[in-house]
């Protein structure tokens, strides 16, 4: 077991100490002495908090970071037959959330709304597909996501550079801000739906 206090942990996911505060106000375990045991805050953040998708900070490297401590089984067990609808699922979830994405700019949203919508599309045609896949057989599927398979070949939007091709700026930390307040409204203290590709208890 490893103790670490709240801001040693917010250094090792490249994330602010209130950031931190805030997982701990949704449920993060605190021990009595407020500092937090690593591995149970590592697990416990990938298993309730939503990564950004190709990002390596926050719940998605808290995902990794857990992963690594994992020694077996392995987290990621995907099937060595892998038909069509492996292939058609990823392309989907790779490319349907930047499409949108795309589409709500031209329509005059914000970049930061842009971003929000590419999130919660991506995590949840991933959870869609997930499911649908587990159903046909591709039981690795219930360990690891479509984005996560796919790994590399996910085409990540660059929002600096698409800002300043659209002549606007773009504050990745009120990107942020918008899809936690979107994904928790004021006065919800749920813990936050699984991180993406991560089949729910039930």
């Amino acid at each position: 077991m490893t103790i670490i206090t709240k801001a040693g942990l917010a250094a090792e996911l490249n994330v602010s100490k209130a950031r931190i505060s805030q997982y701990c106000g949704r449920g993060l375990p605190q021990r009595t002495d407020g500092r937090l045991d690593r591995e149970a805050a590592l697990s416990w953040i990938a298993h309730f908090q939503t990564g950004i998708i190709g990002s390596d900070k926050g719940a998605s490297r808290a995902r990794r970071l857990a992963k690594e401590l994992k020694q077996s089984p392995p987290a990621v067990r995907v099937p060595q037959r892998q038909g069509i609808e492996v292939e058609v699922a990823v392309r989907l979830v790779a490319e349907v959330g930047p499409l949108a994405a795309r589409v709500a700019v031209e329509a005059g949203a914000s970049l930061e709304v842009a971003f929000v919508l590419d999130q919660l599309v991506a995590i949840r045609l991933d959870r869609i597909a997930c499911h649908l896949l587990v159903q046909r057989g591709y039981d690795g599927f219930r360990d690891v996501s479509c984005i996560e398979h796919a790994g590399r070949n996910v085409p990540e939007i660059d929002w600096q550079d698409w800002a300043s091709r659209q002549g606007v700026s773009f504050d990745p930390d009120a990107a942020e801000r918008l899809l936690d307040q979107v994904m928790f409204p004021t006065g919800k203290q749920t813990a936050r739906p699984q991180a993406v590709g991560r089949t729910s208890p039930c």
